[in-house]
C-alpha cells in the first residue's frame, strides 16, 4: 500500500494536561486516550503495487478528520474508536499500475497456478464458548449521500472509453452486508440501496436514458458450502415515476458493457459453477418512450431535436425473468420473460413531436 498526502497540512493534538483532566473526570479503565484532528488541503491515497494490474486511487480536497476514543457501548469492550471527517471533490478510480510486471493475457493462468481454489466444503462456524474471543458475525458498510453526486460506469471498446453517467440526489444510500460466519446452507451477502432523483445518461450520441424519482434495489447472493453446488442470485429493483428512453442502439451498447466487465478467460469444466440470476423489476407510474422516426433515423445533432416518439404509460409494470447459467457452454440459452400490467391503467399509445 502506498499513500501520498500533499503539503500544507495541519494537525492538532490536546496537551497532556487536558488529557489528565479528562481521565480524572471520566471513571474508566483507559490507560490512555488519543484525541486529535487533521486538516489536509489536498491528498491522494493509493492501494496497490507494481505486482497488481490495477491500483485503487482516491483523490480528495479540503479534508478535515477527527479521531477520538470514548467509553464503549458494551461492557465487554475496552474502548471505542471514532473517526469523523469531511472530504470534498472525492474521486475513486481503478487505474493501471505503473511498471506492472505481469502478463496481461496470462493473468488467469498465473492466478490459478499460484493461488488455486480450495475445493473442500466450507465448515460450519461453531459458536464461541465462554473464555474465547468473540466472533465477528458480519461486515456492514453504509454510505449516505448528503449532496448531489454522480456515479460513472466506465467500459472500453476498441480502445475507446464509453460511460453511463448516473446523477443522484441527496438522501441516497447504499448498504453492504458480508457475513463472516458460515451456516448449514453457506452464507449470503446482501447489497441494498436507494437512489433519489435519478437522471441517467450515456456516452452515445442519443444521451437520454432513464429518469426516475426513486430507484430502490436489493441484491442477495448465495454461496453454498460446496463450491460447485448451484447458486441462486436474486436482484429486486423498484422504480417510482420512471421515464425510460429506448432506441435499438442501446442493445449493442449494453452488450459491449457486459463483455468488457465479464471475464474473457476460456471456459474450464474443472472450475465451472452453475448459477442463475433471478430478476424482479417493478415500475410505479412508468413511461416508456421509443423513437419512431422514418427509416429508424434519430435526430441528435442539435439540442432542439425534431423526432417522433411513441410512448406507453401505466400505473404498474412487473417484469420477472431468470437468466440460467446451469449448463457448461450450452448451444442455446432459453429465457422466459413475464410481464404483468395492472388491468385498466395502461394509457393508449400516442405520438408527439419534440
Amino acid at each position: 500500500m502506498e499513500g501520498h498526502v500533499a503539503k500544507n497540512n495541519e494537525s492538532t493534538f490536546p496537551s497532556v494536561g487536558d488529557l489528565d483532566d479528562f481521565l480524572h473526570k471520566h471513571d474508566s479503565n483507559f490507560i490512555w486516550l488519543l484525541i486529535g484532528s487533521g486538516n489536509h488541503s489536498e491528498g491522494r491515497l493509493a492501494f496497490g503495487n507494481h505486482h497488481l494490474p490495477q491500483t485503487l486511487c482516491m483523490n480528495f480536497e479540503d479534508a478535515f478528520l477527527t479521531y477520538a476514543t470514548k467509553p464503549p457501548s458494551s461492557h465487554l469492550d475496552q474502548y471505542m474508536h471514532i473517526v469523523k471527517g469531511s472530504l470534498e471533490n472525492v474521486r475513486v478510480m481503478l487505474v493501471p499500475s505503473p511498471r506492472y510486471l505481469g502478463l496481461q493475457n496470462d493473468e488467469d493462468c498465473l492466478w490459478k497456478f499460484f493461488l488455486p481454489a480450495d475445493f473442500q466444503p466450507m465448515k460450519v462456524t461453531e459458536d464461541a464458548e465462554p473464555g474465547k474471543p468473540r466472533q465477528i458475525q458480519a461486515f456492514e458498510l453504509r454510505m449516505n449521500i448528503i449532496a448531489d453526486a454522480t456515479i460513472d460506469l466506465l467500459f472500453t471498446k476498441n480502445r475507446e472509453t464509453n460511460a453511463i453517467h448516473v446523477n443522484v440526489g441527496a438522501g441516497s444510500y447504499l448498504e453492504v452486508n458480508i457475513p463472516m460466519t458460515v451456516g448449514e446452507n453457506g452464507y449470503s451477502p446482501t447489497i441494498k440501496g436507494q437512489l433519489l432523483h435519478v437522471d441517467t445518461t450515456s456516452s452515445m450520441q442519443y444521451r437520454t436514458l432513464l429518469e426516475a424519482e426513486m430507484l430502490a434495489f436489493h441484491v442477495i447472493a448465495s454461496y453454498p458450502r460446496v463450491w460447485n453446488m448451484p447458486q441462486s442470485w436474486q436482484c429486486e429493483i423498484e422504480v417510482y415515476k420512471a421515464t425510460y428512453h429506448f432506441i435499438y442502439a442501446q442493445k449493442n451498447f449494453f452488450t459491449d458493457l457486459i463483455k468488457d466487465w465479464a471475464s474473457d478467460s476460456a471456459p474450464d469444466i474443472y472450475s465451472f459453477v452453475p448459477y442463475s440470476w433471478k430478476f424482479k423489476i417493478l415500475f410505479h407510474q412508468f413511461e416508456m418512450i421509443w423513437a419512431a422516426n422514418q427509416h429508424n433515423w434519430v435526430e441528435c445533432s442539435t439540442k432542439q431535436q425534431e423526432n417522433v416518439y411513441l410512448a406507453a404509460c401505466g400505473e404498474t409494470l412487473n417484469i420477472d425473468f431468470t437468466l440460467p447459467f446451469n449448463e457448461f457452454v450450452p448451444a442455446t440459452c432459453h429465457t422466459r420473460f413475464s410481464l404483468k400490467v395492472s388491468p385498466g391503467v395502461v394509457h393508449p399509445l400516442y405520438l408527439f413531436f419534440n
